[in-house]
Order: structure tokens, then sequence, then C-alpha cells
């Protein structure tokens, strides 16, 4: 079953091959912390992007997301263009 169907299933309540896997966005991302663990215990190098300074919630790349076998993709709203991000 492909993600989109699997999701497709999911929000109709019919039953899929297994549960969809949400990491994405404000509500369930992963800290910047256990996503610098998870980079360090994969051997892979990336430069970590907060999005949300204050759950100080980390960009999971796409390659990890499908290593996880994450089904869904958050869409990010644009910021006003005088927005600055500040890391203190």
């Amino acid at each position: 079953m492909s993600l989109i169907e699997r999701i497709r299933y999911a929000i109709s309540f019919n039953r899929t091959d297994r549960i969809s896997i949400y990491n994405n966005g404000n509500v369930s991302g992963m800290h910047e912390v256990a996503y610098r663990n998870l980079l360090k215990y994969l051997d892979i190098e990336y430069r970590i992007k907060i999005y949300d300074p204050v759950q100080r919630l980390a960009e999971v790349k796409n390659k990890i997301k499908g290593l996880l076998g994450d089904d869904t993709r958050y869409i990010y709203l644009n910021t006003s263009a005088d927005y600055k991000f500040l890391e203190i």
C-alpha cells in the first residue's frame, strides 16, 4: 500500500496495512537533541534547522522521514519578508 493510499484509507476510517506514522509539524515534531542523536546513530551529517524556537523542534529531512517510515509531510506557511529568527 502506498503512503497516499494509506492516508486516504485512514482518514476514511478504513483498515490499512499498518498504522500511519506522523512526525511533522508543531504537534508532533522532533526535538533538536533527539534529532542530533538520531543523525549521529545513523552516521549522517546534516545542518540542523530549527523551525520552532520555543519547543526547539528540528526540521527533519525527507531522507530521514523515509527511513522512519513517515507517511506525511507538513506544509509550512510563509512568514513575512521582514521576519528574522534570532538564535540566542
